[in-house]
């Protein structure tokens, strides 16, 4: 039971400190981040309080100056909020490229979403009362869903690969990772954001289902 406890609150801490160098990133870098962030990041997404008070307050607002939104964020007249961002300020995240620890985290908000995603499908698709017509939907909705996640784990792959050189030929890439190996080596090489591998990744994962349902239509 005391095992249990300690890995629920290992889980806990890793959820926190990536909520906190979002808002980090927000605090600090506006321009850089608050749009990207914006568009691939939801309040719900957080699970502290705090964190989502903090980061309603920064993407509600039209500034992207890091002064003005720490004055603004300084505004908040609640006690255990100030200490919260004080403690966000203070710690070191270890970041050498602001550009490529947002993509990471927005990996890793993807891969949750379609990761819980899965698991509801799953969940729906246990339900006995459920017709024919319905369990082919969900079958078919957790298929793609499964596709997606697959997709997110290959781009995590690929980015590990190349920071260790161990990726030396394009015809690799090719054969393991099929249409998408262009654009994924483009997304980490900074080339390709990723709204736009995301675009492609989507366009792809379209096509294989449509396939996938005229094969068994």
């Amino acid at each position: 039971m005391k095992e249990k406890n300690s890995e629920t609150t290992e889980a806990s801490d890793v959820v926190k400190k990536r909520e906190n160098m979002v808002l980090y990133l927000l605090i600090n870098y506006p321009q850089e981040t608050k749009e990207i962030i914006k568009s691939n990041i939801d309040i719900t997404d957080f699970k502290l309080a705090e964190n989502k008070m903090i980061f309603e307050k920064i993407i509600a607002s039209p500034e992207t100056d890091s002064e003005k939104i720490t004055q603004l964020i300084a505004n908040i007249e609640d006690e255990k909020i100030q200490t919260h961002i004080s403690e966000i300020m203070v710690v070191d995240y270890e970041i050498t490229s602001i550009q490529k620890c947002i993509e990471d985290v927005i990996l890793i908000y993807n891969k949750e979403r379609l990761q819980n995603r899965k698991l509801q499908i799953i969940k729906e698709l246990e339900n006995p009362e459920l017709t024919k017509e319905e369990m082919a939907d969900l079958d078919n909705k957790h298929q793609l869903e499964q596709t997606k996640l697959d997709y997110e784990r290959s781009i995590a792959e690929l980015q590990a690969q190349i920071e260790s050189l161990k990726v030396n030929h394009l015809g690799d890439l090719i054969r393991q990772y099929g249409s998408n190996a262009g654009n994924m080596i483009d997304h980490v090489s900074g080339k390709l954001t990723g709204a736009a591998l995301a675009d492609s990744i989507n366009k792809t994962t379209k096509e294989n289902r449509d396939n996938m349902i005229e094969l068994f239509a």
